[in-house]
C-alpha cells in the first residue's frame, strides 16, 4: 500500500499513507488529494488453495487472471524480465532517475518460502553500491541513560545478535544474543516514546555481579565492557534496522566486530527475537559484501594497469615561461585565475616551504599565488610593497633579514589564507562570483592578518601586531583551527593558567577516545553543531529566482549543524540535495534525478544522492539527531 500524488502521477514519500487516507475518507470524491493505492506483487491462497509451493511465474498467472485492476486504485505491480547483469544495472538507474527505493531481483522458477532468508529473492538499492548498505534488523538487549535533556531515560541501545549453528555452546538457550552495537542516532523524539510505551515496566536494572549470561553475553569477561544500565528480555524487545557506514574490528563487544555510525533506520514490527539477525547470517552477509568489493576494486585496477609506465623526461621550468616545451618553445594560455583570494598580493618567493604537514616547492608556492589572483617576482625590489616569504635562512633570506629590508614571511601563511578564504566562502550566503562580489563590496579578500606562528624574522612593529590577533594561548582570533592545532594548544598552555592535568581531559572530551570515535557515540557528536558534520549538501536554488526564505533557513542550519556546502550537485562527496519543498521546481527535481542516473558510475562513484525539502533540516535540527530522509523526500 503506497500514496499517490494523482496530479502530478507518482508516488509520495514514505509516512504520508494515514493523512492521505484520511483525506480520501473526508472528501471521496476530490481528484486532485493524494490518496492510497495498492499495488499487488504476488498471490498466496486462491479459492480455498494455498499457492506457497507453486513457482513465481505459475503464481503470477493466477494473478493476472483473478485480479481486476482499477487504474490508480488497485494495480498488479510490474515486473522486468532480465537475465544479466547489465539488465539489472539499466532498471537499477531507472530506479534511482525515478526516486524509488531499488529492486527486488526474483527467482520466476522459485516457490514462496515463508519466514526465511534466501537467494530466490534479492534486494538491491543504490547505496550497496558505495558502502555497507544492508539494513540490520537487531534486537535491543539493553539501554543506557542519557544526559541533559535526554536525562532520567534511556537515549541509547545495546543491540545484539541471536547466537546460531556452531556459536552456540552446550546448553546455551535459543534466545540467547552477543552483544554487537550500540545505537543512539536517527531516534526522533516519537522513536524514544514508542520505545517507552512498548517496553515499560519490562526493564531490569544491570547488576554487575550476577549478569544474565543466559540472555547475552558481553565482551571483556569479567570486565564486561560496554554493559548497560538496564537489560531486556529478547521476547519482551524490539527489533530496530539499523543502517551503518562499514563494519570495523572491536574488541568491546561480543562479536569482535561493531558497526561504524549506526544509525537507526525503522521498526521492524514484523519481526521479534526469532527472526532478528542472526550472527551466521551476518556474517555471511559481510562475507559477500567483502567479495563484492574486492572484485570492484580487481576490475578498476586491471583498468588502470594499462597505462604507460614509460618515465617522463623532467621539463625545464623557466620563471615566466610555464608550461614551455624544451624542444618547442609553445605557451600554454593561461585560463585566468580560480579564485582571488590573493588580489593586490605581490610576493618574492625565497625558499621552498619545509613546514611538516604545509612543504610545498618554491614553483608550487608560485603557482599557487597566480591561480588565486596574486602575482610573484624574483626579486625584493620589484614592486612597492612587496611580501619576503621563506622558511628556512638560506644565503638570499640571511642577506634579506641582515639589510633589513623587510619582515620574512612563512610560506603556511598563504596557505592557512587560502584555506579559509575557501572556508568562509563557501559558508556564504551567494555562489561563485557572486560571492566574490560580496567579499570585495566588504573590503577585502582571503589575506589573515600576521600571527607570531608566521614569521620567520620582523621588526618590533610587525611583532607586536602579530601578537594581538592571537589570544594569550596563542588561538587565533581570524582563522579557525584544526584539532591537531588545537590540541597543541590545549597541551601547551602555560601551567599557571590552565591545569595540564584539566587541558588532558578537555582534549578527549573534545577529541573522544578511539572507541568513542569508532562508535560515533563520543559527547562531541551529541552537540547540536555536530549533528549533520558527516553530510555534504548542496542547495538547489531556482532558476532566475532569489534564494526562498526556507533555503536561506535551510543553509544557515546546515552551516550551524556542521554539514559542508559545495557548490555543485555533482560532487562525488555529495549525500543530499536540498529543495524548497513548497515552491520547488518538479520539473528540475526530475532533471537533477536524471542527471544523477548517467552520472552514477561517472562523477558521483556510485553514491546517489538523497533529494530532500528543506524540512528535513529543521527536523535533524528540531531532533538534534539525522533523521530518516525518507520521510522527506521530493
Amino acid at each position: 500500500m503506497i500514496t499517490w500524488d494523482p496530479t502530478l502521477d507518482c508516488i509520495v514519500a514514505f509516512g504520508t499513507l494515514k493523512t492521505a487516507c484520511l483525506a480520501q475518507a473526508k472528501s471521496p470524491f476530490d481528484t486532485a488529494c493524494h490518496r492510497p493505492l495498492f499495488r499487488v506483487f504476488d498471490i498466496l491462497y486462491l479459492n480455498g488453495e494455498s499457492l506457497v509451493n507453486y513457482t513465481l511465474q505459475d503464481r503470477r498467472r493466477a494473478l493476472t487472471r483473478s485480479v481486476r485492476p482499477v487504474h490508480r486504485r488497485l494495480e498488479i505491480h510490474n515486473y522486468t524480465p532480465a537475465s544479466t547483469a547489465q539488465e539489472i544495472e539499466d532498471s537499477l538507474r531507472k530506479v534511482v532517475a525515478e526516486a524509488s527505493e531499488g529492486l527486488v531481483i526474483k527467482n520466476p522458477l522459485s516457490i514462496y518460502r515463508l519466514n526465511e532468508r534466501n537467494d530466490d529473492w534479492m534486494k538491491v538499492k543504490p547505496d550497496y553500491m558505495t558502502e555497507f548498505g544492508e539494513d540490520l534488523d537487531c534486537l535491543i538487549i539493553g539501554g543506557y541513560y542519557g544526559s541533559g535533556r535526554r536525562g532520567g531515560f534511556l537515549s541509547s541501545f545495546l543491540c545484539g545478535l541471536r547466537v546460531d549453528g556452531s556459536f552456540r555452546a552446550p546448553g546455551d538457550a535459543e534466545n540467547k544474543f552477543w552483544s554487537f552495537c550500540k545505537v543512539g542516532g536517527g531516534l526522533t523524539a516519537a522513536d524514544y516514546t514508542k520505545i517507552q510505551h512498548t517496553t515499560q515496566d519490562k526493564w531490569m536494572k544491570f547488576d554487575p555481579k550476577r549478569p544474565p549470561k543466559d540472555v547475552f553475553e558481553l565482551a571483556g569477561g569479567p570486565l564486561q565492557y560496554e554493559r548497560p544500565d538496564e537489560w531486556i528480555r529478547p521476547e519482551d524487545s524490539l527489533v530496530l534496522a539499523v543502517k551503518a557506514a562499514q563494519v570495523t574490528v572491536s574488541d568491546q563487544f561480543r562479536m569482535g566486530k561493531t558497526l561504524r555510525f549506526p544509525r537507526f533506520k525503522a521498526f521492524r514490527e514484523d519481526k521479534d527475537w526469532r527472526s532478528a539477525l542472526s550472527i551466521t547470517e551476518f556474517l555471511n552477509l559481510k562475507a559477500r559484501v567483502d567479495k563484492e568489493h574486492t572484485e570492484k576494486m580487481n576490475i578498476e585496477k586491471k583498468t588502470h594497469r594499462g597505462a604507460g609506465t614509460a618515465r617522463k623526461k623532467r621539463e625545464v621550468v623557466v620563471v615566466g615561461q610555464e608550461g614551455v616545451g624544451t624542444a618547442q618553445m609553445v605557451t600554454t594560455p593561461f585560463a585566468g585565475p580560480e579564485t582571488m583570494a590573493f588580489d593586490g598580493l605581490c610576493v618574492f618567493i625565497m625558499t621552498d616551504s619545509v613546514t611538516p604537514g604545509y612543504k610545498r616547492s618554491k614553483h608550487e608556492l608560485e603557482q599557487l599565488v597566480k591561480r588565486n589572483g596574486g602575482r610573484f617576482f624574483q626579486s625584493e625590489q620589484a614592486v612597492e610593497g612587496i611580501k619576503l616569504v621563506g622558511d628556512k635562512k638560506t644565503v638570499k633570506v640571511s642577506a634579506v633579514i641582515k639589510s633589513g629590508r623587510g619582515d620574512v614571511i612563512r610560506p603556511i601563511w598563504l596557505l592557512d589564507s587560502l584555506e579559509q578564504y575557501l572556508k568562509d566562502r563557501g559558508s556564504g550566503q551567494g555562489k561563485g562570483k557572486e560571492r566574490e562580489a560580496d567579499m570585495l563590496e566588504a573590503g577585502g579578500y582571503g589575506l589573515l592578518p600576521l600571527e607570531p606562528k608566521y614569521l620567520l624574522h620582523a621588526t618590533p612593529e610587525t611583532q607586536e601586531a602579530a601578537e594581538a590577533a592571537v589570544d594569550r594561548w596563542g588561538d587565533s582570533y581570524c582563522r579557525d583551527v584544526d584539532a591537531r592545532e588545537l590540541q597543541y594548544l590545549l597541551e601547551s598552555s602555560p601551567v599557571g593558567e590552565v591545569d595540564v592535568a584539566r587541558a588532558g581531559v578537555v582534549r578527549d572530551e573534545v577529541f573522544g577516545s578511539s572507541e568513542e570515535e569508532e562508535e560515533g557515540d563520543d559527547e562531541v557528536s551529541k552537540l547540536p553543531g555536530w549533528t549533520l558534520a558527516r553530510c555534504v549538501a548542496y542547495i538547489d536554488v531556482p532558476e532566475g529566482r532569489d534564494m526562498p526564505l526556507g533555503l536561506k533557513v535551510a543553509e544557515q542550519l546546515l552551516v550551524f549543524v556542521g554539514a559542508k556546502l559545495v557548490q555543485s550537485p555533482f560532487e562525488a562527496a555529495v549525500t543530499h540535495v536540498i529543495v524548497d519543498r513548497d515552491k520547488g521546481d518538479m520539473g528540475r527535481v526530475r532533471a537533477l534525478r536524471g542527471e544523477f542516473a548517467q552520472r552514477m558510475s561517472a562523477e558521483t562513484g556510485g553514491r546517489i544522492p538523497w533529494v530532500v525539502g528543506s524540512g528535513w533540516v529543521e527536523e535533524c535540527v528540531r531532533e538534534r539527531t539525522w533523521v530518516d530522509e525518507a520521510r522527506w523526500v521530493v
